[in-house]
C-alpha cells in the first residue's frame, strides 16, 4: 500500500473534512447507517473498480506506437497509477481515521 499523507494533508486543507457529510448523505439516501469508515472503504472500491476497467483498456493498447510512445496507453497508466494512490489513501483514512481527523 503506497500511502501518501502528504497528499491527504492537501487534499483536507483544499477541500475539507467531508467525510461526515456524505455519511449523512448516503446514510438519508439509503435508509441505514453508514459511518465515516464506511464511506471510505466505498470510495476504495470505487477506486478498485475504476482500476479494472483502466487495466482492461490498457489490455488493448499498445505501449507504443508505430512512432514511440503511445499517447492513449502513457495517459491510462497514468490515471491507473493515480486510482491506486486515491484507493490507498482512502483505505488508510478508513483505517486510521482518528490519526486522520487530527491531521
Amino acid at each position: 500500500m503506497n500511502v501518501e499523507k502528504e497528499l491527504i494533508i492537501e487534499r483536507k486543507r483544499v477541500y475539507g473534512d467531508n467525510f461526515n457529510r456524505i455519511s449523512g448523505l448516503w446514510t438519508d439516501y439509503l435508509g441505514v447507517s453508514v459511518s465515516t469508515e464506511d464511506v471510505c472503504n466505498m470510495m476504495a472500491l470505487m477506486k478498485s473498480a475504476r482500476i479494472e476497467a483502466i487495466e482492461k483498456k490498457l489490455e488493448h493498447t499498445q505501449e507504443e506506437d508505430y512512432f514511440g510512445v503511445n499517447e492513449d496507453y502513457t495517459r491510462l497508466q497514468h490515471a491507473k497509477n493515480d486510482s491506486e494512490d486515491d484507493r490507498d489513501n482512502y483505505l488508510w483514512i478508513a483505517n486510521n481515521f482518528a490519526e486522520y481527523r487530527g491531521m
